[in-house]
């Protein structure tokens, strides 16, 4: 919870307050206080849940005409009323401090913690280190063999990064992509769906020549005919299919796209 309440320096010559005043005197100036100040102690949203008006001009300590306050306070936009209730207008704004304290409260509270820990693992360390000083005092002055200080645990060593990793980090997805676009006359993008269908295929063994024989092959087999929607990574580097597209003969060579010039098994495509 806030201790204290920021009035901003121009807040006295706000229009809505000059309203107020002109509107209900000045009791409802100090009651406007009164009513800031009970929202920073126990409203800290701004917004009264549950209380009605007798309870809000109760907060403002006023001894005008019953409801007059809350009615004018409403009316001159300091107040607004929803299916919460009754909030002060635009609290958040005018009184930051006060609306974000359990904001500010929890991230003191996490520090508090973080700075306990290595306090606490700061306090093990020496006494740790107390410890054997004491151990090797002891035996400063005798005849006894010193004891062999127990071993500190050796660190342990960064995990290599496994093979797969640095396959994927060698693999030209971009040349293989951009290689695609120049061929088909497309504009895909290296994604991470692209790259994984990629990676696939290098993992069995393919390479980057292997991509481009299937791209030419297809291109070549596809283009300009109804099959060409089907010149896309998921279709080309498909497991299913990809071996076969790169041992496919086929001359380099366009032909009339139409299904009786040239067959082609197209089973499980529209399901791509």
């Amino acid at each position: 919870m806030a201790n204290d309440m920021r009035i901003d320096l121009n807040f006295v010559d706000h229009p809505k307050v000059k309203r107020l005043i002109r509107k209900a005197g000045y009791e409802a100036f100090y009651g406007l206080l009164r009513i800031f100040s009970v929202a920073g102690k126990m409203y800290t949203k701004g917004i009264f849940k549950g209380c009605t008006v007798d309870d809000i001009e109760d907060f403002a300590d006023w001894h005008g005409t019953p409801g007059l306050l809350v009615e004018i306070m409403i009316e001159v936009g300091l107040m607004v009323h929803g299916e919460d209730g009754y909030a002060i207008h635009d609290w958040d704004q005018h009184q930051p401090w006060i609306y974000y304290s359990d904001v500010r409260s929890e991230q003191a509270k996490k520090a508090i913690e973080t700075r306990w820990r290595r306090e606490k693992n700061s306090q093990i360390d020496t006494s740790n280190t107390v410890s054997i000083r004491s151990e090797y005092g002891e035996n400063t002055n005798s005849n006894t063999p010193l004891p062999s200080p127990s071993p500190s645990p050796s660190p342990s060593p960064s995990p290599s990064p496994s093979p797969s990793q640095n396959i994927q980090e060698k693999i030209p997805y971009a040349v293989i992509i951009e290689y695609l676009n120049e061929k088909a006359g497309t504009k895909y993008k290296v994604i991470q769906s692209v790259k994984n269908q990629i990676n696939a295929r290098f993992s069995e063994g393919f390479t980057v020549e292997d991509f481009k024989a299937v791209i030419d092959k297809k291109v070549a087999d596809w283009k300009d005919t109804e099959w060409e929607k089907y010149l896309r990574p998921s279709t080309l580097f498909i497991p299913s299919k990809f071996d076969a597209y790169l041992n496919e003969n086929i001359s380099i060579k366009k032909h009339s796209g139409s299904k009786e010039a040239y067959r082609v098994d197209m089973s499980g495509y529209e399901t791509l």
